[in-house]
């Protein structure tokens, strides 16, 4: 018999716990692990007991997992502390005691724990808590771990809110204190609120509280564990119950677990201790050794662990390899790259071009403060702070589910009656939690319900309801309906018991039809129709049924949700019930322009009128978004010249120094830009050159015949160009083409003024919640390295606010030169501006 050498299979076992993510472990399910249900019922008569109408939802192992109500009122964290059966089960609150339910179903719930095989140490104070499970196509996050025998528990699966910012003083043994304004909000009372470890590992205050009362914006009091130390930068997550982030299907057990949180286990830190980054001490000294190098005399961790991620490597440095990559990355030129052996042994020093606002990181450019606050009338929206820039106005998501405990008329907010020739009563009624509709006698007439919300985002909607027959005599036509009405289509799923859905309008005139079974009389079902992404899907039991171009539907003013039976002369016997009816959009229209889908581009094609006479004086040189029906010359961004409130005349902004012309193999011309600025909406265009030394000239004007990538157009160039660099282009406003109906949008049109901001176009309702983005300090800087500092002058506190950038290197650039630069070798970054010369 022979036996596997200990030290290899122990290096293997080391490499296998760590990828290139950083610290990534593997381990697997302990036990299958599900998703959750869209079915739960909650009874008020029995506090904790949650059933569940899904088949073998749960197991005796699941004692002591948590799962998350989703479904507003009862939405919260939980503990399985009873198994009863495979469809349901006792649980527990954070103090452990049953909770009250209010009467619902049709209740969302999912697991938010999971158990893993090994008890490895996950680390719970870093900052990417996630979670990769099985084929699950995006990463999970998790609050927390408990250890538990022989195994480990994640615990918080779910979206959340975090930070890091928390303040703990045990003199207020409950209250945690952000600094964020506008972190909480009074619809965050019986959330999950966790604590995380402080970052010397010390848990005195670590676990999980549940939201007891929101005092303010920046203040909240827990219920669960009074807290015993004193601590600053308290790192917090909580819970926001939203749909993403759960897992999304059934998991096997010994499915694979990869945690992204960067934990370690005692293994890896063993091999990070025989690593130059993470060595410490003696052992960074026995690693010199090892390539015959000495500490020098008071020679600092830091300063030495540069030095011997260089010395040992330095022939491998690949200047060449970053050469060539950069005039990949640039090929319009305006790099360098650059060692410094004596100053800086450790170090590649790369400048790259100046990078616009628009191009870095998401976030990066602006230090914002969010409100979600609701509109005082439908043009103007109260702040707390004073904004310099307003970056984003959007009017918030719609989202509600309609419980069946009284007639959707006497819900709140209410759905209104829509009398189809019988009176409320006497077609609907509530039976215990279901709402029960009955057309009786042959009769015609019956009654639906709609809710209008003026904020429907066009496109973006989904509305869903369970439903079954009770009894069935006749039922003529399609009587039974889901409407949605967004402002621009009508959108109507109709449907018999005989055996066809369809798709179409109102009026039953279908666009699409599909045969259905539905199955025995007295089943539930699951309808759905959903907009994305321009198709309307209808959906029936968890599968697609119908799918049609939203365009295809005819057009509607109207901006409504609405279920129940349309007359449409039909004769019907029937009775049906309806259940766990939700609603939800999207808005996403920038409220910050002006839009407008009336524009008229006049020839020649310089002008855009709108008989809505939008404009201002202030929208003189302001941005204008054109959006063309075919993606012809109009298409873009234009800069405006006002000319009165009914006309805008449009150029091409000149962007100077910013392109190279050549001419390549086959007499293909080439314009090859220094930023990437250019789409796929931009060919059939004609970019003007102007600036050209050149003989013959390269100015003019030309034709873009296609758009080879982001950075380069090709032109069509009589004779071909004479290669130029640090040339000015912009696109030729002489040659847009007469058009109508066009929507355009004028940018950056929302104002500031004593604690309010006004945006020019009306707001969809007098009270609309909204989503707004601003900074709230000057913008305008370029700092490195540096600080903006209010000194307290006046009496008031200082405040530090860290660095912003208005140029920096893209991610792609970083990325690019990460993965290249040899072992050890550490690249700086600097910035050319555009026009210098060093």
């Amino acid at each position: 018999m022979t036996t596997k050498n200990l030290l290899p299979a122990t290096i293997e076992a080391v490499a296998e716990s760590d990828n290139e993510i950083g610290g990534m472990l593997v381990t697997r399910l302990r036990k299958a692990t599900n998703y959750g249900g869209d079915d739960a019922e909650l009874s008020a008569i029995t506090p904790g007991h949650l059933q569940s109408r899904t088949i073998n939802a749960f197991a005796a192992s699941d004692v002591g997992r948590l799962l998350d109500i989703l479904t507003l009122p009862n939405r919260g964290t939980f503990r399985v502390a009873t198994f009863n059966d495979p469809g349901s089960v006792e649980v527990v609150d954070v103090a452990g005691t049953a909770p009250v339910w209010i009467g619902s179903t049709d209740v969302r719930w999912r697991w938010s724990s999971i158990q893993v095989e090994s008890a490895l140490d996950f680390a719970t104070r870093d900052r990417n808590l996630r979670l990769w499970i099985d084929n699950e196509s995006l990463s999970t996050p998790y609050c927390g771990t408990v250890v538990l025998p022989g195994a480990q528990e994640f615990i918080g699966l779910g979206p959340d809110v975090s930070g890091v910012d928390g303040e703990i003083d045990p003199a207020s043994p409950q209250r945690l204190v952000v600094k964020a304004a506008g972190t909480f909000a009074s619809g965050d009372t019986g959330k999950s609120l966790w604590i995380l470890p402080m970052a010397n590992g010390a848990v005195d205050n670590a676990g999980w509280r549940v939201i007891a009362t929101v005092v303010d914006d920046k203040t909240v009091d827990l219920a669960g564990p009074a807290f015993v130390t004193s601590e600053s930068g308290v790192w917090w997550r909580m819970k926001t119950y939203d749909e993403d982030g759960y897992l999304a299907r059934l998991h096997p057990e010994d499915a694979e677990v990869y945690d992204g949180g960067e934990g370690y286990s005692g293994l890896d830190r063993l091999r990070r201790a025989l690593q130059v980054d993470y060595a410490e001490g003696e052992e960074l000294d026995r690693i010199a050794r090892r390539h015959g190098l000495s500490r020098p005399r008071g020679c600092p961790d830091e300063t030495w662990r540069r030095l011997l991620m260089v010395l040992p490597y330095l022939a491998k440095t690949p200047v060449y390899a970053l050469e060539l990559a950069m005039a990949a990355l640039f090929p319009e030129g305006g790099w360098s790259v650059y060692e410094d052996l004596v100053g800086h042994p450790c170090e590649v020093f790369i400048d790259t071009p100046v990078m616009e606002v628009s191009e870095v990181y998401e976030g990066k450019a602006f230090l914002e403060e969010v409100l979600w606050p609701t509109s005082s009338d439908a043009n103007t929206i109260p702040v707390t702070s004073d904004p310099t820039t307003i970056c984003s106005i959007r009017v918030g998501d719609v989202l509600q589910e309609l419980a069946m405990t009284v007639l959707p008329s006497a819900a709140d907010p209410a759905w209104a009656y829509q009398n189809e020739g019988a009176a409320e009563g006497s077609v609907f009624s509530v039976s215990g939690g279901l709402l029960v509709q009955a057309q009786a006698g042959g009769t015609a007439n019956g009654g639906r319900y709609e809710r209008e919300i003026a904020w429907i985002g066009p496109g973006q909607w989904k509305l869903g309801v369970w439903w079954r027959i009770d009894s069935h005599t006749a039922s003529a036509g399609a009587p039974w309906k889901l409407i949605v009405c967004d402002g621009e289509r009508e959108v109507c799923l109709f449907w018999d018991f005989e055996n066809e859905v369809s798709l179409g309008s109102v009026a039953e005139v279908a666009l699409d039809t599909v045969d259905w079974t539905w199955g025995d009389a007295t089943d539930w079902h699951r309808i759905e129709i959903e907009c994305a992404k321009g198709v309307v899907r209808a959906n029936i039991d968890g599968r697609t049924a119908l799918s049609v171009p939203w365009d295809d539907f005819g057009a509607s003013s109207d901006t409504l949700f609405s279920f129940g039976y349309v007359n449409n002369g039909d004769n019907q016997t029937w009775t049906c019930q309806w259940d766990g009816l939700r609603i939800w959009s999207a808005n996403d229209r920038e409220w910050t322009n002006v839009r407008r889908a009336d524009g008229v581009i006049g020839m020649p094609g310089s002008s855009l009128s709108s008989a809505s006479s939008p404009f201002t004086a202030d929208d003189d040189g302001r941005r204008v978004a054109v959006y063309s029906q075919d993606w012809n010359q109009n298409d873009g961004v234009w800069l405006a010249s006002y000319v009165g409130a009914g006309q805008l005349d449009l150029v091409g902004e000149v962007r100077a120094d910013e392109a190279k012309v050549e001419t390549g193999d086959d007499t293909i011309s080439r314009i090859i830009l220094r930023h990437p600025r250019l789409t796929d909406r931009d060919a059939n265009k004609y970019i003007k050159i102007a600036g050209s030394s050149a003989t013959p000239s390269n100015n003019g004007s030309y034709w873009v015949v296609a758009i080879q990538d982001e950075y380069t157009a090709v032109v069509f160039k009589a004779g071909g160009f004479v290669t130029e660099t640090g040339l000015d282009w912009s696109f030729d406003e002489s040659q847009m083409v007469a058009e109508s109906g066009l929507m355009f949008e004028v940018v950056g049109t929302a104002s500031y003024a004593t604690s309010n901001i006004t945006v020019r176009d009306a707001l969809p309702a007098a009270a609309t919640p909204v989503r707004v983005a601003y900074t709230t300090i000057p913008s305008a800087q370029v700092l490195l390295d540096e600080f903006v500092h209010n000194d307290g002058a006046g009496g008031t506190v200082g405040e530090i606010y860290y660095p912003m950038y208005l140029a920096d290197v893209d991610r792609l650039t970083r990325e690019i030169i990460d993965a290249i630069v040899a072992a050890g070798v550490i690249p700086r970054y600097g910035i050319t501006q555009r026009g210098d010369e060093g």
